[in-house]
């Protein structure tokens, strides 16, 4: 029997961590639009990594995932 790898969509601890690895970018820009833009990068990962953890959640409640768990997103 085949052992599924982790959805990256459905970790918000990677997804968090991306949104620490721009923060952590950002800090060292000088360029106020590169900063500004890497900052707003950051953002979106968190609320990828907030929407991972809905989707955890309707998965522990037994409910459909908003995205297939077959991969496909047609």
């Amino acid at each position: 029997m085949s052992q599924r790898m982790p959805l990256i969509y459905n970790n918000p601890t990677h997804w968090r961590a991306r949104a620490l690895e721009a923060r952590t970018i950002a800090d060292r820009m000088r360029d106020p639009e590169g900063r500004y833009r890497m900052l707003t990068i950051a953002k979106r990962y968190n609320e990828i990594a907030e929407r991972a953890v809905e989707r955890l959640k309707a998965l522990a409640r037994g409910t459909l995932p908003l995205v297939p768990d077959d991969g496909n997103v047609d």
